[in-house]
């Protein structure tokens, strides 16, 4: 079992990449105003953990409530997380 979830951890499908299977395409502005076009918003931030003002859970949660409100599928609509904006999101 341990091998099994080191090979899963390492396989572009499944492990921490762009090309993970259930990625999703995001477009997110800055409190700069500079936009960003990734795929697996996750990883993303992951990798540019220096440019958010919290944790990566915290700027994933705050990112996903936006888009929930986008959706319409929260009572409290949430516009920006501390800047941040989402632009568009694919499914």
């Amino acid at each position: 079992m341990k091998k099994a979830n080191e090979m899963a951890s390492k396989s572009p499908l499944t492990g921490r990449f762009e090309t993970h299977m259930h990625a999703k395409e995001w477009v997110i502005q800055t409190p700069d105003g500079q936009i960003y076009k990734c795929r697996n918003l996750k990883n993303w931030l992951r990798e540019h953990e220096d440019m958010l003002d919290g944790t990566v859970r915290q700027a994933w949660d705050g990112i996903s409530k936006i888009k929930y409100s986008m959706q319409g599928k929260r009572k409290n609509s949430l516009q920006q997380w501390k800047g941040w904006r989402l632009l568009e999101y694919g499914d």
